[in-house]
């Protein structure tokens, strides 16, 4: 065994003693280039590698001389190890004078750079090779790997995904050339270099390059006295062509400050002709007071041509409803049931929340109201809850059914389509972004709610929905007309035309109306008044349905029923729910704040071309050393022709046309304050939270078991 032992012994100083000699007689082209040689060397041993010593020439300088050595070369200076009081941990020791080091010097004469000295005696265990990825000299970065992690970062994809997809994309966390450090590092200085002139300025930046690629993208801003940015606004040309089809009902809300300076964020959404949300614009206001909220307003306004909303659904702000009083005093305006049944839960007690909700949702005369009201103040009202039953009650027709029965909402109660933007946001965002993330990530959402329109748009051109109700022809023509969204909607009232019953009661030279009965519920009927001029022109009904909802109710669909009508009326479509929302115009559902430049358009074109190449050639070890060996050759070619690196990518608000027009000059703006919801410390309790502490033994309020009569009484006895 001891010959064996030496004789491999032997070998190993045979081929180690043949390695060395080949090194210490190779030559180089470039630095660079040995760098790289030495560098790929060590990986294959197990260690890393830094640049140490350099010499110029004292006049030129140029390099001369240059000495790469062992990563763990030298010793910590033992002064940084004796500070006091030290805030932060100190690091693991790494060094331990290794004395491994190549020296490289050039020669002039030749062009060429040989190596002067070689050192390949290490004083530590190498690294194994799984953990070799993780030595710092094998760790890089390059551009058109920056280029990808910009592009999936600007779609909205987290870091930890990224880093997942490029360990599945180059076949393990070896051949990613970093680690996630690596990847939070270059996101964070990346991101700090887009608002190194300041984050208010990148942002107008941003906004003025859009509108330099799109004369319709609109934006406007506000600075205060110090030249901070105070009020911003935008909208880009998709979003003014929406709000032209469905900006009948606009809904937004300001209780979301997802940015570090507080500022409230407010998105001014709608229903779609798909009944999702849709994006009408997006405003940044400095505070929460009445002048803001005009403002906003008022450039909300002439973004949109001044074409003016039927109805609005908001929190239930104060500044913000002065403003809209102030701004649209003809529109019809209700709060936001979530936030009212928000309220319940904090003032009333929860036996009689319900009873409350009443006034909500169930609809009843004005007359009545004021009846049922008086009986539960007089019946629930507390010392507690008096300003709040007050102060509901000035505000009664902006949430009480019997006052917005009739109102034109669309079904809506709530602002849950700005509630359901800002959850998209909140996936990606945090409380310590910049105004430049906002921006970007709001476009990311944007994005992905277009694109989802889009599928439902072709859903609803090359597809019809299956008859189901006995009125097949009557319900195939709606599925010709509506939305698949409103067709479910107007379907379910067809289900129900079979429980009523239609018959002409009165007829003159202009009208007819019908008497429409239900069959379950006696006495419970409804009109329907028909022109009898026009048939098509106009039909309405005494419940109101289609003036509130914008859908045909079950009554007059019993009436077309009972008259044998087989095609919808064209008063009973609205044409904001029908497949020809937006009149045949085309969308620009692609954002142009992530424009491609010739250079990614080419990259990205052969990385599609070389996926299907890859794959073919990867299933044959021919082709596959042929197109590998080929591929070397391209690009040790291509890095001897190439110039310095040029980033690839294109940074949000890049600047390539910015230098002929003078820079915007605005600072960033302060941190705002608030007037949301106080710290859990100092929040107001709930009706539950504040009730009194009673004894478990008997009952009442004032002691506890320790201390309780009854319980002492017992325990004496």
């Amino acid at each position: 065994m001891e010959e064996n032992g030496g004789f491999w012994h032997a070998e190993e100083s045979k081929v180690a003693l043949e390695e060395y000699s080949t090194i210490v007689q190779m030559t180089f082209g470039s630095e660079d280039e040995c760098y790289r040689f030495y560098n790929k060397y060590a990986r294959d041993k197990g260690f890393s590698i830094r640049k140490d010593i350099v010499r110029r020439e004292k006049k030129i300088g140029d390099i001369f001389y240059r000495r790469y050595v062992c990563c763990k070369e030298g010793i910590r200076d033992p002064e940084t190890s004796d500070i006091c009081d030290r805030k932060y941990k100190e690091r693991s020791k790494t060094r331990c004078d290794c004395p491994a080091q190549l020296c490289i010097k050039h020669d002039k004469v030749r062009g060429i750079w040989f190596v002067e000295n070689f050192v390949d005696d290490h004083n530590h265990c190498m690294a194994s090779p799984d953990e070799t990825p993780f030595l710092r000299s094998h760790r890089k970065m390059s551009e058109f790997l920056k280029s990808e992690i910009n592009r999936m970062e600007s779609m909205g994809i987290r870091k930890h995904v990224i880093m997942d997809i490029l360990r599945c994309k180059y076949g393990g966390y070896e051949n990613v050339g970093i680690i996630w450090k690596d990847l939070y590092n270059y996101s964070s200085r990346n991101k700090r270099s887009r608002i190194a002139d300041g984050d208010a300025n990148a942002v107008l930046e941003i906004m003025q390059n859009r509108r330099d690629k799109d004369p319709d993208f609109f934006f406007d801003y506000q600075v205060d006295n110090e030249g901070r940015l105070k009020n911003l606004f935008w909208c880009d040309a998709q979003s003014r062509m929406d709000y032209q089809s469905f900006g009948d009902v606009l809904v937004f809300d300001s209780t979301y400050r997802i940015n570090r300076y507080k500022m409230p964020f407010v998105p001014f959404v709608g229903l779609n002709h798909h009944r999702q949300t849709t994006i009408f614009g997006c405003g940044i206001v400095g505070d929460e007071r009445v002048e803001s909220y005009v403002w906003l307003l008022g450039v909300f306004l002439r973004a949109m041509c001044q074409q003016k909303p039927k109805s609005i659904i908001t929190d239930s702000d104060r500044s913000m409803m002065k403003a809209i009083r102030r701004v649209l005093p003809g529109s019809d305006h209700r709060i936001c049931s979530w936030h009212i049944e928000k309220g319940l839960k904090k003032h009333l007690h929860h036996s009689y929340i319900d009873e409350f909700r009443l006034f909500m949702y169930d609809a009843c005369a004005p007359a009545q109201f004021e009846e049922k009201w008086n009986s539960f103040v007089a019946k629930y009202e507390t010392i507690r809850n008096k300003a709040w039953l007050d102060m509901m009650y000035r505000k009664r027709k902006l949430w009480a059914a019997a006052f917005l029965c009739d109102k034109y909402f669309l079904g809506m109660k709530s602002n849950q389509r700005s509630e359901s933007l800002n959850s998209r946001l909140h996936r990606h965002l945090d409380y310590y972004m910049s105004l430049v993330d906002l921006v970007e990530h709001y476009e990311v959402c944007i994005s992905a709610m277009r694109r989802r329109e889009a599928e439902f748009d072709c859903k609803a051109s090359q597809s019809w929905p299956a008859t189901v109700t006995d009125s097949k022809e009557l319900e195939e023509a709606l599925g010709h007309i509506f939305t698949s969204a409103n067709f479910d909607l107007v379907q379910k009232e067809l289900h129900l035309v079979g429980r009523y019953e239609a018959e002409e009661v009165i007829r003159d030279p202009k009208h007819i109306r019908f008497l429409v009965a239900s069959k379950e519920q006696q006495g419970k009927v409804y009109y329907v008044d028909r022109s009898s001029v026009d048939p098509g022109s106009d039909i309405k009904c005494s419940c109101r349905k289609i003036e509130r909802d914008g859908i045909p109710c079950r009554h007059i669909l019993c009436v077309l029923k009972h008259l044998e009508v087989k095609e919808l009326p064209k008063c009973c479509v609205i044409e904001r729910f029908s497949k020809n929302a937006k009149g045949g115009l085309p969308s620009l559902r692609k954002s142009d704040l992530h424009v491609w430049t010739e250079k990614e358009a080419r990259y990205y074109e052969l990385t599609g071309i070389g996926s299907e190449l890859f794959d073919l050639s990867s299933n044959d070890p021919g082709p596959y050393e042929e197109l590998k060996e080929y591929m070397l050759d391209q690009l040790r070619k291509r890095r001897k022709m190439s110039n310095p690196p040029s980033h690839i990518h294109s940074n949000v608000g890049e600047k390539e046309n910015s230098g002929c027009r003078p820079k915007v000059l605005v600072t960033d703006p302060k941190c705002a304050a608030t007037k949301g919801a106080p710290r859990a410390s100092k929040r107001p309790r709930s009706f539950d939270e504040c009730r009194l502490r009673l004894c478990s033994r008997c009952r009442k309020s004032g002691h506890d078991i320790r201390k309780c009569p009854v319980a002492m009484k017992e325990r004496n006895v």
